[in-house]
């Protein structure tokens, strides 16, 4: 009978020990044996399904049956960490990263999490947030004294990759270290590739990375000594008694709609977005709220029968969602253990459908629960496609660290397994799922190896690398690499071609953000001129356009909303509102009513009918945008705050102040679990807030909100900022 989960994370070593020599003798003595041999060791994949007890395994094999005290065979201490990434997020800072790992620490009490929480927070400003500065804080977290790594690393290396590679050399240097990267999918390939450089480099390193049955090595660990330990879950025993012991205790209506939350929370892996889950439940809110108190009361609450950690509303992978995570992965199989092969399949793909429809991929970890879902389905296509969406997600810093390894994969001395087209065919193909910077790692690949590609092939790379850099914020390296790409793109498909025309298209709107917007009007009206001819537009401007056609349609929008803006820079608002007018029916009609060319129609019409004096119109066009956002995002999420913020000024410009301020209550509250309580845009909000407050006479509310972002702001953004500055002089007025 296996023991309950608190037993066996209070295990004595020897206790350890004897249950992984009962239950994995074979890889207890093989890492056993790895750690014995003195010198670089390969590189240990920790093959198995969720709950095979995998870091217990590694402190058994490394330890002994004498515990963390005992060392290795050369005399040496050994230390085993785990690397657990969940939680981070791109763009957001480290702290809600550090605080999701202090809330998973429930082997901690309350205060020894404040005392983490405490002893790292001074070093969080300077760590860089990325997935480097992301380990760095997850083994800061496990180290026994934070402060004093802390620093040795951290002097002198503001590009936390740096400070990581220190980090690993620190806790290697005085004997064996065993760093156990707790899920595969969690490592983009820059990080993986460092991790391995670093094993390779230091003799004292051993890395052991967990991955999924299907996962294959070179996967895992490309082009490295490896040593595949294939595991089994560890049996469940009694480990959820008294789980079903409450299930039992419940009415039968109650037990049947939390067995059925607790089957979809097991299959989503370590977070579980409890919302989405009712949802797709379809538990109307007083069920949910009786499901809610019985989690919390008993499994969040109650040491003898918890599951969960509960993050609330905070969770950066899930912003606005309520979400738990589990304990461990051994409590997600013990819930699973009862369900049968096709049960499980058929549950994962239901949920995974619902989650696609209603949830978009704007995160690592949406991303993560897809992978999770579908590691339960027998379609390969699928759970590849999720790979390969985490496996790219990385940081901006990382993009030529992804490139030169692509390039690599180019290379025929190399094995030659990618051509140019391959890469550049993948970085057109995820539009709109992938991040720009992810899609431009894929064409400075092929940059290295141009003259792989054919004629047509370098049009197409030139202007998906312009349109690439514009997107990743640099512009006039897009703007050269345009002119390059419409020059080529005229000889090879002649003056008037359709890929003449994006060229020219897409030179224009370069033009028009390079604040050259005589030149840019040239090259649209042309390519307006040329691109109307071509989807039966009899003149340029014209509305009329094949409605059955989207594919002809988008271009010609988009072209007429480019000239409209290219037109206002020139102060020619009534034509620029005819030419956005007409682009915005056309968006409709290729698009429906919720895009974001369509946002982004209504939005600029809304500035416009603003500089024409109308703020009635403009509060028209705007008012439609905070639905579209939802509808696309959610209700939580920062442009769904952007647009409530917008309208709130144009109600405010109405003399509509009541209305103003429940919009910016409403952005503000969204900012506050999008961003976390001390974001540069929370202080915005409180400021915009506080002004609606002293238009409205109620002076103690704006004098609070104001007290709140002046503490924000000298905190986050430094006492000599223009915003700090303006709300100090805002408070000396009140």
């Amino acid at each position: 009978m296996a023991p309950g989960l608190d037993e066996m994370l209070s295990q004595s070593p020897a206790e350890k020990h004897r249950l992984y020599t009962e239950h994995s003798p074979q890889a207890l003595a093989a890492i056993e044996g790895v750690l014995a041999v003195p010198g670089p060791s390969p590189v240990l994949i920790l093959a198995g399904e969720p709950g095979c007890g995998r870091t217990g395994l590694l402190e058994a094999a490394a330890h002994g049956p004498d515990g963390p005290d005992a060392v290795s065979r050369d005399g040496r201490e050994v230390l085993v960490l785990p690397l657990d990434l969940q939680g981070y997020e791109e763009g957001l800072d480290l702290l809600r990263f550090a605080e999701i790992q202090i809330a998973r620490r429930w082997e901690l009490n309350e205060a020894g999490r404040e005392e983490l929480g405490r002893a790292l927070s001074p070093m969080l400003p300077g760590i860089a947030p990325s997935l480097s500065g992301a380990a760095v804080v997850a083994l800061l977290l496990r180290v026994p004294d934070p402060r004093a790594a802390a620093r040795e690393i951290f002097p002198d290396r503001p590009d936390p990759r740096e400070s990581l590679t220190a980090l690993l050399r620190l806790l290697a240097r005085d004997g064996r270290f065993v760093l156990h990267a707790v899920a595969s999918p969690q490592l983009t390939d820059p990080l993986r590739l460092r991790l391995l450089d670093e094993a390779r480099a230091n003799p004292n390193l051993l890395l052991a990375v967990s991955c999924s049955p299907r996962e294959a090595d070179e996967r895992v660990a490309p082009r490295s000594e490896r040593l595949r330990l294939d595991l089994t879950p560890l049996p469940a025993g009694d480990l959820l008694a008294p789980v079903k012991d409450l299930l039992d205790d419940l009415d039968l209506e109650t037990a049947d709609r939390l067995q059925r939350f607790l089957d979809l929370a097991a299959l989503c892996g370590d977070s579980v977005p409890a919302e989405l889950l009712f949802h797709h439940l379809e538990l109307d809110e007083e069920q949910q709220e009786e499901i809610l108190d019985t989690i919390d009361e008993e499994l969040v609450e109650n040491e003898e029968q918890r599951l969960f950690v509960d993050h609330q509303y905070g969770h950066p992978s899930f912003p606005g969602l309520l979400t738990y995570s589990f304990l461990s992965p051994l409590l997600n199989q013990a819930l699973l253990e009862p369900l049968t092969a096709d049960k499980r399949r058929r549950l994962a793909l239901e949920l995974l459908e619902f989650v696609d429809q209603s949830m978009p991929l704007h995160t690592r970890g949406m991303a993560l629960l897809r992978l999770a879902l579908a590691e339960h389905l027998e379609d390969a296509g699928r759970r590849t496609s999720n790979v390969r969406d985490l496996r790219v997600w990385i940081g901006e810093e990382e993009v030529d660290e992804m490139a030169a390894d692509l390039a690599r994969a180019l290379d025929p001395d190399e094995g030659g397994l990618l051509t140019p087209e391959n890469l550049l065919g993948t970085a057109q193909e995820t539009e709109g799922r992938w991040p720009p910077h992810v899609r431009l790692a894929f064409v400075e690949a092929v940059r290295r190896r141009p003259d792989a590609l054919t004629p047509a092939g370098r049009v197409g790379y030139h202007l998906l690398r312009a349109s690439l850099l514009r997107e990743t914020g640099r512009r006039p390296e897009a703007l050269e690499e345009a002119r390059t790409g419409l020059e080529a793109a005229r000889e090879v498909h002649g003056p008037e071609g359709p890929t003449t025309i994006d060229a020219m298209s897409l030179l224009g709107v370069l033009l028009r953000e390079a604040r050259q917007p005589e030149e840019a009007r040239l090259h649209l009206e042309r390519a307006l001129e040329l691109r109307g001819r071509e989807a039966g537009t009899p003149e340029p401007g014209d509305a009329a356009a094949p409605a059955d056609d989207p594919q002809r349609i988008a271009p010609l929008a988009t072209l007429l909303a480019s000239l409209g803006l290219t037109l206002y820079d020139l102060s020619q608002r009534e034509a620029a509102r005819e030419h956005l007018l007409q682009a915005l029916e056309l968006h409709r009609q290729a698009f429906g009513d919720v895009h974001p060319a369509v946002a982004n129609d209504l939005r600029n019409l809304a500035v416009i009918a603003r500089d024409l004096g109308d703020p009635q119109q403009a509060l028209q066009f705007a008012r439609p945008i905070v639905d579209i956002l939802r509808q696309m995002y959610g209700d939580v999420h920062p442009s769904t705050a952007e647009a409530l913020t917008d309208v709130a000024s144009l109600l405010r410009a109405l003399g509509e102040s009541e209305g103003a301020r429940l919009h910016l209550e409403a952005a503000l509250q969204i900012d506050q679990q999008a961003y976390g309580e001390a974001h540069p845009q929370v202080v915005a909000d409180l400021n915009n807030l506080a002004l609606v407050e002293r238009d409205l006479g109620d002076l103690d509310a704006a004098r609070d909100h104001l007290e709140q972002a002046l503490a924000m702001a000298e905190t986050s953004l430094g006492e000599d900022h223009a915003l700090t500055v303006q709300l100090r002089r805002a408070m000396a007025e009140e």
